[in-house]
């Protein structure tokens, strides 16, 4: 008996597993950097990092010397992006509110944490 119901358990804990762990509409704005670290040494990094989040799921990003814009989206807790003639990139969101979004990335082999808030 129970083997019937395990390819629907199956299918409903994958859907599970997929959503968004956040709440996406909290996303949405613009967004500037507040602290920027490489978590090993702790360093600094100052660098412009700029974010504007549409509800049509495409995004921008202000670098300083370069923009770049593409889609985004939210699946468990990973924010996956696609910038225009790039692959898919993802940072773990480690917390999403209203005002403050926290990310940790792979950038050059080293994990940086990332604090933005809201504009």
């Amino acid at each position: 008996m129970i083997m019937k119901f395990l390819p629907t358990l199956f299918i409903l804990v994958l859907l599970i597993a997929c959503n968004s762990l956040y709440d996406e509409t909290h996303l949405l704005g613009e967004w500037q950097v507040k602290s920027w670290v490489v978590a090993s040494s702790g360093a600094r990094v100052n660098q412009k990092m700029d974010f504007s989040f549409q509800s049509d799921k495409q995004y921008t990003v202000d670098y300083g010397s370069e923009k770049d814009s593409g889609s985004y989206y939210i699946a468990g807790e990973y924010l996956h992006a696609k910038g225009n003639n790039a692959v898919e990139i993802s940072v773990k969101i480690t917390q999403l509110t209203k005002d403050s979004l926290s990310i940790e990335m792979n950038r050059q082999g080293q994990l940086e944490k990332v604090l933005l808030l809201k504009k």
